[in-house]
């Protein structure tokens, strides 16, 4: 193995799950074998006028 890992959600689960939006969420799809070089969706958060987002 090269540092795979699993992400069993469907898009909706995981934008419901992190309470989050996204773009190009049709290409997210559940997969147990994502490899380094396969795209995923990520989770990242920041402040904008004092307020997290």
């Amino acid at each position: 193995m090269c540092g795979r890992y699993v992400v069993p959600n469907t898009t909706d689960e995981l934008l419901s799950l992190f309470d989050a939006t996204g773009a190009n969420t049709a290409d997210w799809k559940p997969s147990y074998s994502v490899a380094p070089t396969d795209p995923a969706p990520i989770v990242r958060e920041w402040m904008h006028d004092e307020t997290v987002q």
